[in-house]
């Protein structure tokens, strides 16, 4: 949706906050946003998965997601 706000193919639409303003576009908050991972706790040994759960625990991957307008709960 937000690509098709700055492409001009639309006028307006709803979007998450960090993507509205990566695109360079203006955001008003509707509600409260909520994330929240989830995996098969068979699955958590695999090296993709234990490569995202390190990534999460960077401060470098933290302030970018920081400045992306994430915060932790």
């Amino acid at each position: 949706m937000a690509a098709a706000v700055a492409q001009k193919r639309a006028d307006w639409g709803v979007t998450i906050a960090p993507v509205a303003h990566a695109a360079g576009l203006g955001f008003i908050p509707r509600a409260e946003e909520h994330y929240d991972f989830a995996l098969v706790s068979a699955r958590k040994h695999r090296p993709a998965v234990q490569a995202f759960l390190q990534a999460l625990q960077l401060a470098q991957v933290r302030d970018a997601l920081g400045k992306a307008g994430f915060r932790p709960a």
